[in-house]
């Protein structure tokens, strides 16, 4: 036998699911502006670290003043002979802060279901099954 039993989260008077939803988008729109300006800035160093270091290249900046900016803007480690970016460098300056916009991104969607569902209801299935008692026979 199999029965389904509903919670009800929310009432007719209180909507605590379109509240949370309120609140979880409200903070996740500011979080997702924020990861953008924070995306937007890590390309911005990109760009200053290579024309670093194609200064450096020319002799009228030393390299140090790039392993500086790079270390400092996106936690990356330049080699002294080092006169380009990689890929690989590029991708772990950025990938993080695209990671983090698309995370906001998410959690503004799932703050956006429980703000439009204005009741919940939680399925949970129970499993019922008969044991058989069994007959105690009397020993003589």
């Amino acid at each position: 036998m199999h029965r389904i039993m509903l919670f009800r989260l929310g009432t007719k008077d209180v909507h605590l699911p379109k509240l949370f939803g309120a609140f979880l988008m409200l903070a996740a729109a500011i979080m997702m502006i924020q990861s953008l300006t924070g995306m937007f800035d890590s390309w911005e160093n990109v760009k200053a670290v290579h024309a670093c270091i194609d200064a450096a290249n020319t002799g009228t900046a030393s390299i140090h003043d790039c392993q500086t900016m790079a270390y400092y803007g996106f936690n990356i480690l330049l080699r002294a002979n080092q006169y380009r970016l990689t890929d690989m460098q590029i991708a772990a300056g950025l990938l993080p802060k695209v990671a983090n916009v698309f995370f906001w991104v998410g959690a503004f969607i799932v703050g956006l279901v429980l703000y439009r569902s204005w009741k919940i209801l939680i399925p949970i299935e129970e499993s019922i099954t008969n044991i058989k008692t069994p007959k105690w026979k009397k020993k003589r």
